[in-house]
């Protein structure tokens, strides 16, 4: 018997055993419109196709927000090299994405931090393939684990190449086993782009990234709120910002038939004053 028609009678016994357990009250949730397709659908080959796609896909959504990747065009959305006792980074050919939460800033906690930050900061200095590189984030965590996120000022968005990241994890290895010596052979570290939705320094990269959309949460009288917003200017006088909502997906209306229709006038010329005090975050934000 083959296997389409295996599946074939499968189905149908399903079905059977489904109108006979009505009386004892128990529903099945799935209704079976055509033997013959549900058929193919379930066969051996069917189901572990569906079950290996469904299982690589969760693989690929780590954090859930993989879909925002197919908005970014060449913009990175985050790029991971991780190196654990040294070990890895040869073999590490393909792209590991993934939308990163580091905080911009300098965070150590650990003794071995203070020189394992003048380090790599000499490492970006000394090594022309990383002229245009700075540190973005840099966090000790749990004593034994180092974690670098890297900003490139020549991209739009500030993300390093998967090359540019994966070398910088190499040589970073290399000059810490020179610097703290056995430490660094117990040391996981791992080095990574600021990610598609990075937190934007205020008011450092507010200028630079002004022709992004920016989710901004923000102090309002007494409450908080937050919007997507472009940034315009900064009054230095007044330490105020400056701010008009984008023409995204958020800030659009629906129609009676639920189609999205553009900002409205009025409400793209309103203009927001916020001042850099009651600023909470600025994130880059992707619109999908």
């Amino acid at each position: 018997m083959t296997p389409s028609r295996t599946a074939r009678w499968v189905v149908i016994a399903v079905t059977l055993a489904s109108l006979s357990s009505r009386g004892s009250g128990l529903r099945y949730g799935a209704e079976i419109q055509s033997c013959s397709r549900s058929a193919r659908g379930v066969s051996s080959f069917g189901l572990n196709r569906l079950y290996n796609l469904r299982f690589n896909r969760q693989a690929l959504r780590r954090p859930s927000t993989f879909d925002r990747r197919a908005a970014l065009g060449n913009g990175d959305p985050g790029i991971s090299a991780e190196v654990e006792n040294g070990e890895g980074l040869e073999d590490f050919e393909s792209d590991e994405l993934f939308d990163s939460t580091v905080a911009p800033g300098v965070n150590i906690e650990y003794p071995w931090g203070e020189p394992a930050f003048e380090c790599a900061e000499k490492l970006l200095k000394m090594s022309s393939e990383f002229d245009d590189l700075n540190i973005y984030s840099f966090t000790t965590r749990n004593r034994a684990r180092l974690e670098v996120a890297l900003d490139k000022l020549s991209h739009p968005r500030g993300s390093p190449t998967l090359d540019e990241v994966s070398l910088f994890a190499r040589r970073l290895r290399v000059a810490l086993e020179e610097a703290i010596g056995d430490k660094a052979n117990s040391l996981e570290i791992e080095v990574s782009t600021p990610g598609a939705e990075r937190e934007i320094r205020i008011p450092a990269d507010l200028e630079r990234f002004s022709d992004f959309p920016m989710l901004v949460r923000y102090h309002n009288s007494t409450r908080e709120e937050q919007h997507v917003m472009m940034f315009h200017r900064l009054d230095e006088a007044t330490k105020t910002t400056h701010w008009k909502l984008a023409d995204v997906r958020a800030n659009r209306w629906l129609d009676k038939r639920g189609k999205s229709m553009p900002i409205r006038r009025r409400d793209r010329e309103r203009e927001f004053l916020i001042s850099l005090n009651d600023l909470i975050r600025v994130n880059m934000h992707i619109d999908v």
